[in-house]
Order: structure tokens, then sequence, then C-alpha cells
């Protein structure tokens, strides 16, 4: 498929301010954008005109800082671990949502992950499954204290990678649903805590590739706790995790500047 980029996109955005058009409409397999205007509304651009400059984000302390939309599941994450490496990354932090293999975690919690179990394919074609999908202590450490620092509760724990949502959601509706059902169980006798899709391939190429890597994850749902006591809160606010996420990227920088 074609990618755009954001030079092509501004380009293509100040020709359709110069021309005669009053809609626009750009289409991909995952959404669909339509621009409308008034042809009065604004004097024309020439196509011709440079597209204006895009300045690169920077945290406070002066470092750019890239933020990436990885898609679902281990394939998309994979894509976008490698060729944030040909980009010059060193360190990923995974902000995302999750469900709850626990019972006992209330939704709005935050999940930091030590570890994710191997349940979907994409890693399997990178290295073998008995090989662990782990994350950077030192980031996991950093996480911990961000979200300590900001007075967010937060857990530690194993997390389920699974390739399926509605295999979780939905097992009845799968001719595997006994083997689906018996697996969640031994997660749950085993101790695991959360349940979501890209962490495990994001440990495993991150890893081999000499990244740094973790997630902190908002749990946004308990369905096992519903079960038990009834109680159908949820939470779907990520400003917590994104903000947490944040505050570990700021002490890492500082710390790199102070040679720490």
């Amino acid at each position: 498929g074609y990618s755009m980029t954001n030079q092509e996109l501004n380009d293509l955005l100040a020709r359709f301010e110069g021309s005669s058009l009053s809609k626009l409409k750009l289409s991909t397999q995952e959404f669909t954008i339509e621009l409308e205007r008034s042809l009065t509304a604004a004097p024309a651009v020439p196509a011709s005109a440079p597209a204006p400059a895009v300045p690169a984000p920077k945290a406070p302390e002066g470092e750019t800082v890239t933020v990436m939309s990885t898609g679902m599941g281990g394939p998309s994450t994979a894509i976008g671990v490698e060729e944030l490496k040909k980009c010059g990354a060193e360190v990923l932090i995974r902000v995302g949502t999750c469900g709850a293999i626990d019972p006992t975690l209330v939704p709005g919690t935050l999940i930091i992950p030590t570890g994710a179990i191997r349940k979907s394919g994409t890693g399997r074609e990178y290295v073998p499954v008995e090989y662990p999908a782990v994350p950077n202590f030192d980031l996991v450490m950093e996480l911990n204290a961000a979200a300590k620092r900001l007075g967010y509760p937060s857990v530690n724990g194993i997390v389920e990678c699974k390739d399926s949502y509605y295999g979780q959601h939905a097992p009845e509706t799968m001719p595997c649903e006994d083997e689906l059902r018996s697996k969640w169980k031994a997660w749950q006798r085993a101790g695991a805590i959360g349940s979501e899709m890209e962490s495990d391939t994001l440990y495993l190429v991150a890893g081999i590739r000499r990244m740094k890597a973790a997630t902190v994850l908002l749990l946004c749902r308990n369905r096992e706790r519903e079960a038990l006591t009834g109680q159908t809160d949820t939470c779907w606010d990520t400003a917590h995790a994104i903000e947490t996420a944040i505050e570990a990227i700021r002490s890492i920088i500082r710390k790199e500047k102070e040679g720490k």
C-alpha cells in the first residue's frame, strides 16, 4: 500500500485550498476523511505555494519525542517497531488499554507489565516460543516511579497477548472454545492480571533490535469482576496512562543529560 508523508499531505491540502473544489475526500482501508469548505471563506493559495513547516514536537527538556500509532495486534506493532528502529529510536513506551484477568482489579488502574504471555503469532517468526517476552527493567521502574509521583494507582504483573479480540470476549462462538476457556483459566491460576494484544511483540522485536521497551496500560473494563460482584463500572479516559508515560520519558531524558 501507499503511505502519504506529512509533506505530501500538506501539499495536497494547499492545492485543495487553492482550487475551485469545495470537497476533498481521502480514503484508506481503515477510514475515510471528508473535508468541505466555502469557496469564498478564504483567499486562494497558489498550488505552487510551499507547505508550512511542521515543527518537530519537543519535550521541555529539549529532546525530540516521536508519537506513533501501531494499530492493533502483533503484525502492525512489529512493523512499527522495525521502522522506528530505522528512524533511530532507542526507547519505546507503549500506551494502551487492556481488559482484566485478575477479578480484584478496579477499572482505571494502570497496569505496568513485567512480562507477557506469548499467545500471539508474530513473535514466532522472530524467535522460538521458549524465548520470553519481557520489558526493559529500567523502563518498568521509571513507569512505576512516574505513576507513584503522579498519585495514580498502578500494579505490576503478567499480561496475556492474544491475536483474536473476540476469542476473549465471545469464546462461545469459536470452534476452539474449550481451548480458549482452558487457557484463560490457566492464566488466572498462574497469576496473570490483564489481557491485551501488542506488548509481547513489542518486547520481542525491541529486544532483538537492541531497543528498550515497556508498556503502561489503562484497565478499562474488568468482566471477571463484573461476573463476581455485579459492579459494571468502566474507565475509558487514558489521560493517566499518557501522563505516566510522559513523566517517565522526562525522567529518562533528565537522567541521560546528567549522566546517571
